[in-house]
């Protein structure tokens, strides 16, 4: 990413102010997932962007961190997001404009001490769920590629 572009997204890192611009620069390729075996992913202490695919798990550790998926996952394996802070992370999810802007929908499943899984299906396909989540209120967002 050049210089002005990077200081422009790091001073407001908002979808609006470039989350796709940076996507862009990184010349990451949403289309589809290279991989169907599964990965693990952890973010240490700090703000993390994390990027997932099909059957993935992922976490972000400390800070408000920002976990970053795409269409591809549509069918496939779904993901897993595990520390999932409602109150400072954001779930994002990545689809190619000619296909429409997703249905995105969630489903709180309880769990026996309490704490809830969020569901996430895009058009009706499981896509990931977010682990031990104590509220509904979740950040989500769609963007496309």
């Amino acid at each position: 990413m050049d210089p002005d572009s990077e200081a422009a997204f790091l001073a407001n890192p908002e979808l609006e102010n470039g989350i796709g611009n940076l996507l862009d620069q990184l010349q990451i390729d949403f289309s589809t997932d290279s991989d169907t075996e599964g990965d693990r992913a952890f973010g240490g202490s700090g703000d993390d962007t994390v990027i997932f695919g099909v059957n993935d798990s992922v976490g972000g550790g400390s800070g408000a961190d920002t976990f970053l998926t795409a269409s591809y996952l549509e069918g496939e394996g779904a993901a897993t997001v595990s520390d999932f802070d409602p109150d400072e992370d954001q779930l994002m999810y990545a689809y190619d404009p000619g296909d429409g802007e997703p249905d995105l929908t969630v489903e709180m499943v309880e769990n026996s001490d309490g704490s809830s899984d969020a569901v996430i299906s895009a058009n009706g396909s499981v896509v990931h769920s977010a682990l031990q989540i104590r509220t509904t209120a979740l950040i989500w967002r769609s963007m496309s590629y």
